[in-house]
Parts: C-alpha cells; sequence; structure tokens
C-alpha cells in the first residue's frame, strides 16, 4: 500500500476544508492559547475539533457521506457487532521515557475468566494493527467496546495511553474500570461514544441512577459467571432478571451483558443466556463466547446487538493478513465516526 502523504483536516460537520483556528481572547497569550483545539468552518459556521484525513477514497467516502442523510444515533440503529478490544497498556511503563508510538506499543490481548480475574492469553496484535484491522472493509466494524485492564484489574487507567488512542475516534465504548463518579468524568473527558459502567468493578447498583441522571451515554454492563458479579460479594443483586429491572426502572433503554466463563473462548454464545435475555428490558447486548456464527441467530430473537470475542476467527485471519510492509502512525489511524461527540445530557463542558 503506497504511503499516504498529505494530510487534510475537515470540518466533521460538513466536510469542509476552509477552516480557521478559533482564538482565544483574554489568557495570557491572546491568539497562541487555543487549549481546546477548536476550529471554525467557512462553510458552514461551525464550531469543533477537525477531523484529519489523507487525500483519497477515505476521505471521499467522508465528503459523500456528510452530504447523504444524517446519521441516526445509536438508540436508532439495527443489530449491532461490537469487537471487544483489551487493552493492555503494561509494556509503556516498562519502555520509561523511550519514544515510541502507543499505537504500536498498547497491545490488545486475548483474555479469559479464571478464578474471578481476568487473565491475559498468548495472542497479542499492536493496538494499531487491530484497529486497522477491524475497521476495514473486510470486517467493517463502526464501533469498538475497549476494556482498560490495568483500569479494571488494578484501579489504575492509563489515562495518557487512552487520551492518545481514542483522540477523534468518536465510536468507542470505553470501560475503564468505573467504581465512582468521578470515573465517570474521567471516561468522557476523552472523546467516548459512551462509558460503560460494569457490575465487575460498582460497589453496587445505586451508582447506576446517579450513573442515569448525569449521562444519556451511560451503558450499564452486567458481568455474568452463572450469577451477577460485582466488586465484592453481595454489593447488589446476583439475579440477572433482579438486576434488568432496576435497570429499567431507572430508565436505561440499553445495556451490555457479558457471559465472563465464555469471554474470550470463541465457543459461541451461551444459549441459556440468549434465551433468559429474549424479549428482555432493557434490550441486550450480548458478549462472551460471540463469534460471527451467533449473529443472524442473535438478530433473529431481537437482541440489540453482539460484543465480539477479541480474536475471532475471522478477525484473527484478517489481523494476522494485514500486510507487514505499511503500518499506520497515531496520525493515520481510522476515524470511522462522523458525528461530533459534545459533553454527554447534562455533564458540564471543560
Amino acid at each position: 500500500m503506497p504511503k499516504k502523504t498529505r494530510r487534510i483536516r475537515v470540518c466533521p460537520h460538513c466536510g469542509s476544508s476552509d477552516i480557521v483556528p478559533e482564538i482565544l481572547f483574554g489568557g495570557p497569550l491572546a491568539g497562541v492559547d487555543n487549549k481546546d483545539e477548536n476550529y471554525i468552518c467557512r462553510t458552514c459556521g461551525a464550531r469543533a475539533v477537525p477531523l484529519d484525513f489523507y487525500e483519497g477514497a477515505e476521505l471521499d467516502d467522508f465528503r459523500r457521506e456528510k452530504t447523504s442523510e444524517p446519521h441516526e444515533e445509536v438508540a436508532g440503529r439495527d443489530f449491532m457487532h461490537i469487537p471487544i478490544v483489551p487493552l493492555n497498556t503494561a509494556p509503556l511503563f516498562s519502555l520509561g521515557m523511550i519514544d515510541m508510538p502507543i499505537g504500536k506499543v498498547a497491545e490488545v490481548v486475548d483474555i479469559a475468566w479464571r478464578e474471578s480475574h481476568i487473565v491475559t492469553g498468548e495472542y497479542r496484535a499492536p493496538f494499531l494493527r487491530y484497529w486497522q484491522a477491524i475497521s476495514g472493509g473486510r470486517y467493517n466494524a463502526e464501533h469498538i467496546f475497549l476494556m482498560d485492564l490495568s483500569g479494571i484489574e488494578e484501579g489504575k487507567p492509563n489515562f495518557s495511553a487512552l487520551k492518545k488512542l481514542i483522540k477523534h475516534r468518536y465510536e468507542v465504548w470505553l470501560d475503564l474500570g468505573m467504581r465512582n463518579l468521578q470515573d465517570l468524568f474521567d471516561s468522557f473527558a476523552m472523546d467516548i461514544s459512551y462509558a460503560v459502567a460494569s457490575t465487575l468493578t460498582l460497589p453496587g447498583p445505586g451508582l447506576f441512577e446517579e450513573m442515569y441522571e448525569l449521562s444519556d451515554r451511560c451503558v450499564p454492563c452486567i458481568c455474568m459467571d452463572r450469577r451477577v458479579l460485582w466488586s465484592r460479594e453481595g454489593a447488589g443483586p446476583a439475579d440477572l432478571r433482579q438486576v434488568l429491572r432496576l435497570l429499567d426502572r431507572i430508565g436505561f433503554e440499553m445495556v451490555a451483558v457479558i457471559d465472563m466463563n465464555r469471554l474470550g473462548t470463541r465457543m459461541g454464545a451461551s444459549q441459556a443466556l440468549l434465551d433468559e435475555l429474549e424479549g428482555a428490558e432493557p434490550q441486550a447486548m450480548m458478549g462472551g463466547g460471540v463469534t460471527e456464527g451467533d449473529l443472524i441467530h442473535m438478530k433473529e430473537i431481537g437482541m440489540r446487538g453482539a460484543l465480539m470475542d477479541p480474536f475471532t476467527p475471522a478477525i484473527g485471519d484478517i489481523v494476522e493478513s494485514e500486510e507487514d510492509g505499511w503500518e499506520p502512525t497515531e496520525d493515520e489511524m481510522p476515524a470511522k465516526a462522523t458525528v461530533l461527540r459534545g459533553s454527554p445530557g447534562h455533564l458540564p463542558s471543560d
């Protein structure tokens, strides 16, 4: 693949390249202190952070898309298939101050559930290579379910790495191991689509109601190991239906449910769990063992979507077959989203 050379910054609303930096007045360096990186589009008048493209088909497709029918919000879309992307940033710490592209060092790893902990397997790929594979034309994933393993397992999200990897990639569902409301604010300090609040790390169900009041883009995630898993024994209801009823009463319209025993096994979705979720409210997106062979059945029974196992046979094949002769830099990472993401619901803007 020939190397792309000319980068073009365009308005995320109309695709025009006729944009100028917004000048901030009153700061210590008026005209220079443009801290939020906003630009003003001279074509449509929008004020926004621009998107970066390179000359070619991707930019042309984006501009055609902006002149066609507007995108629907996630809540109104059809069945979705979203790859689960477990992120291991541990190699970044061992490198110290060595200046290397984060996307080539941070790893997407295979995971499994063992003795009440998430463990990583030997199969892994650089984040950039994995993202390129699943967002390309062969797999065409528009969203990823990003699991920050250091945040989930240790309560220590790697914010600097996450901000670098997520920047301008607006179709990210982020699970950074949410434990309190501050974690919700920290999630939305990055350009994500949805913040995932998992029972695996929450201290109890009470936070769901507070999160719903603060944000319309927080997705509850129920982790199952034959019963609902919480951060500590007895912190919340162990019965799946009871938790679903609770979330429905709060007002959530969508929920993720992950069968932890099957996560990473690529054995297929649990039929027993599918039966329990069929017709349930809120409408469920289910993960844990799910592969491409499950999608037709899951769609037929009315599931909201599927959370695909990391490195399903189809994904693994694409990752392995990616050409070794061309590796993109961070600035060349695919940016699938065409919707500018502002602050969610009632959360204040910076």
